[in-house]
This record gives structure tokens, C-alpha cells and sequence, in this order.
């Protein structure tokens, strides 16, 4: 009976789908980190982990798919830290670690490791390969910290993070080559190009849009993708 208990209580601190530790557990050995340091000085960093794009490839892919990107990039993460971190899904497609013994310098040079990994991981799809990117929010636990304060910082750090690569995309979508040739030239558009401004329309509200007139024609007048030629081109 005693080893029963104590295998449901195994259970009742891992996420049933990655398995890993789940937020649950996360919250019990934050609280007991945010002890530590306010009473004996000790150092803890703490990174969130969002993914960039995972709604779209589980949309796009199905759910058997985001599922294995969520136990792949779990791995992923669990290597990227020493056996006594703590990596846990945090609900969704987002991740919380908890390092100890780190100081605040080796913060940024943790997360941009975190990212690569991240970026580098893949799920094969029927010969196609699914990946995603991360943001990452990095934060150390200060004596004055609640739990929820120190949580409430990672995440801001985290959403910072998610909007300068939000913007660092866009600017790289709209100074391809592929689309301005085509505004210059009037070109048909590859289907390179379609994805590209597919992703403009469905992840860009307008306001972040560049102000140049012939790019906001091109996303206006733009038909949907001629599945024989594999090109678009723009309406009349």
C-alpha cells in the first residue's frame, strides 16, 4: 500500500504527455527555492520557455505531431541543463527551468543556448521536417520574490524576447529578395513567397505592417496559390 501511495504521488507531478515534470510539481520546488534564497543567500535563475509557431504546425500538421513536439523539445530542454535543474512543461507549449547556482551574467548566454537547441530539434513528418523557435525569458529569484513575482518577471522577459524576434522576422520577410523582386518587377510569386506573406497576414496585425504602398498592394491583391504552377500571381 505504501509503495502504491507513493507511486501515485510520482504520478500526480508528471505531465502525462512528455513526462516530465509538470507545473504542479514546478510550483512546490519553486516555492522551495524562493525559501533558499531569502534564508540561506542561495542562487537561482529562473527561464520560461515559449514556442514560437507551434500553433501553427499543429494546425497545419495535426495534433499527433504538436504532441511530439512537445516530448521532443521537452528532451531537448532537459539536455541543455545538469541533472539537479528542473525542467517542467508549464502548461501548453510553455516550459519553466530552474537552475541553481547561477549568477546573473550567465543568464543571456543560458536562453540564447536554450533557443539554438530549440531551433535545431525537429519532428519528421512523411519526409518533411517540423520545427519551431523559442522565446525565452530569463530572470533571477532577488530575496523580495514571491513565487508569483518572480514568474510574473520571466514572463515579461519572455513576451520582450518573443517581440523583437516577432519584429526581427518581419523585417527579414520584407527585405527577402523573393518578394522585392516582385514588388520592383511585378513578378509572379512562388510559393516561397506565398508562404511568406501567409505568414505576414496570419501572425502581423496591420499596424505592424511596413507603410510602403506597393507592399501593402502586394498583400491586398495577392490570389490564392494556383496548385498546377505552384505560382501566385497578382489580381488585375
Amino acid at each position: 500500500m505504501e509503495r502504491k501511495v507513493v507511486e501515485l504521488e510520482n504520478l500526480s507531478f508528471r505531465d502525462a504527455l512528455s513526462g516530465m515534470a509538470n507545473r504542479r510539481y514546478a510550483e512546490m520546488r519553486l516555492a522551495h527555492a524562493v525559501e533558499e534564497v531569502q534564508t540561506f543567500g542561495r542562487q537561482y535563475a529562473v527561464f520560461m520557455v515559449d514556442l514560437n509557431g507551434f500553433k501553427a504546425a499543429n494546425d497545419r500538421y495535426g495534433h499527433a505531431v504538436g504532441d511530439e513536439l512537445i516530448r521532443v523539445l521537452g528532451r531537448t530542454l532537459t539536455e541543455c541543463v545538469r541533472t539537479e535543474d528542473l525542467v517542467a512543461r508549464w502548461g501548453g507549449d510553455e516550459f519553466l527551468i530552474l537552475a541553481s547556482g547561477m549568477a546573473g551574467q550567465q543568464l543571456e548566454s543560458r536562453a540564447e543556448r536554450l533557443r539554438s537547441m530549440v531551433q535545431a530539434s525537429i519532428v519528421v513528418k512523411e519526409n518533411m521536417q517540423v520545427a519551431v523557435t523559442a522565446a525565452v525569458g530569463a530572470t533571477m529569484i532577488q530575496p523580495t520574490d514571491s513565487s508569483a513575482s518572480v514568474v510574473e518577471r520571466a514572463d515579461e522577459q519572455m513576451y520582450a524576447d518573443k517581440n523583437r524576434s516577432r519584429k526581427a522576422r518581419l523585417s527579414q520577410i520584407v527585405e527577402s529578395p523573393l518578394l522585392l523582386d516582385s514588388v520592383r518587377f511585378s513578378l509572379s510569386l512562388s510559393h516561397a513567397a506565398l508562404s511568406m506573406l501567409q505568414t505576414v497576414k496570419t501572425e502581423y496585425s496591420e499596424d505592424e505592417l511596413p507603410l510602403d504602398p506597393a507592399f501593402a498592394a502586394l498583400m491586398e491583391d495577392c490570389k490564392e496559390i494556383n496548385t498546377e504552377t505552384d505560382l501566385i500571381f497578382p489580381s488585375p
